[in-house]
């Protein structure tokens, strides 16, 4: 009985090597276009239609603006340029019709900015340089009497409130002072986060 079940199992597997051994197969050609060199695709460096129907805002007066942050309830952009301003801009319907007003002024080089939660903007201020300026604005930072104005020195987290004080937040962790903060951000939960690209 063991041998008779035995017999039946492998009987279909020799009648398939069978029929596969009788059967001739030619084989598949090889692709010759598989072997010929492909030619490069040429990407252009510049999309020269991305901006196709767009207006710029600020033209002539944003000096090379590096980071924005767009309030929602209010419809005001900030962007903060090289000459250390943040500004305002009030985007209508058309770039013509469109407001940038200087607001504050840091001092250095404001490359990371974000809304906070009662108005404020936090403010990743890289590069310290010195200011002269009116005392039109309050500045809580140390500073310095010249004559006609003062001479301001900021680094660091800033903080600009809505009628344009300007604190410092922090500009150290663990006693290492930072030197090229570049990037911020807020959570929800009013959490700041900033990047400090001058440490490993």
């Amino acid at each position: 009985m063991a041998y008779t079940i035995s017999v039946l199992a492998t009987l279909p597997v020799i009648m398939a090597v069978l029929l596969y051994q009788l059967g001739t197969f030619p084989p598949a050609q090889y692709p010759d276009h598989e072997l010929t060199p492909k030619q490069l695709l040429f990407v252009p460096k510049r999309n020269t239609h991305m901006l196709h129907g767009s207006e710029k805002i600020g033209a002539g007066q944003l000096l090379g603006p590096e980071d924005m942050a767009y309030d929602p309830i209010t419809g005001i952009i900030h962007t903060g340029t090289t000459d250390g301003w943040i500004n305002r801009v009030t985007v209508n319907e058309s770039a013509a019709q469109s407001k940038v007003e200087r607001w504050v002024n840091t001092g250095g080089r404001p490359l990371g900015l974000v809304h906070g939660h009662h108005g404020e903007v936090i403010i990743a201020d890289a590069v310290k340089k010195k200011l002269e300026r009116s005392l039109s604005k309050r500045v809580l930072v140390p500073e310095i009497d010249t004559g006609g104005g003062h001479l301001f020195v900021l680094q660091g987290l800033l903080n600009a409130s809505r009628d344009g004080t300007i604190e410092m937040l922090t500009d150290e962790a663990d006693g290492l002072k930072f030197k090229l903060r570049d990037a911020a951000d807020i959570t929800l939960d009013g959490i700041l986060y900033f990047t400090d690209a001058s440490s490993q």
